[in-house]
């Protein structure tokens, strides 16, 4: 991807910048328009990947399929007050967004899945969005993804689907059922709007 080399910059470049200053204004335009082009390109590659994803997991059982969706984590502000960082400058004890993958069968708790209505997907599942401990997941591995984007771009789909479906074809070459583990991308906060260190905030309250 032409666009990921610069972004290491540009995410430096907004870090310096602080929010009384005269670019602040000009930045978040040119931040927004980016993030729409990027994550439009984002949405099309995901909406694939999950289509293909979902055959491999009715390979193993017709009856299963793949579920994604949202689901919400309480944001712990106070998760850093053991590091060293002279100003956290985040209290924000609100939900953090994440996306999940996983096969139907693994979801144990009462949650409501529904038929995607975009014609693109092919009557795809989506989880209603709910709280994490709701769908009652145990005993099986979680691997959790944190996107690409430098802190400032991109979203939780980023790559997300090529992450699990390589996942979940090794798996399934080692085993004659289909692999049950789930996957969670963290959506979390982006600068400027959010400064650091509000996603490592996000990230690890997820991993909490």
């Amino acid at each position: 991807f032409p666009y990921i080399n610069p972004i290491h910059k540009v995410a430096n470049y907004i870090c310096k910048i602080s929010e009384d200053s005269d670019e602040s204004a000009s930045m978040l335009e040119f931040m927004s328009k980016l993030r729409e082009k990027l994550e439009h390109n984002v949405a099309i590659h995901h909406k694939m990947e999950c289509k293909r994803i979902d055959k491999y997991i009715k390979t193993k059982d017709e009856s299963n399929f793949l579920v994604v969706g949202k689901v919400l984590v309480q944001r712990n502000s106070n998760i850093l007050s053991n590091w060293k960082i002279a100003d956290v400058r985040d209290k924000d004890e609100g939900l953090v967004e994440v996306s999940i993958f996983c096969p139907r069968s693994v979801i144990k708790g009462q949650c409501n899945i529904e038929e995607e209505d975009d014609d693109d997907m092919n009557g795809f599942k989506v989880l209603t969005t709910c709280k994490l401990e709701d769908l009652s997941i145990s005993n099986v591995d979680i691997f959790i993804n944190f996107h690409g984007g430098g802190f400032v771009l991109l979203n939780s789909q980023d790559a997300f689907g090529s992450k699990f479906g390589s996942l979940l074809k090794i798996r399934m070459e080692e085993t004659s059922e289909c692999p049950q583990f789930v996957m969670l991308s963290v959506d979390y906060r982006l600068a400027p709007e959010h400064p650091f260190p509000a996603p490592v905030i996000d990230g690890l309250s997820v991993a909490d």
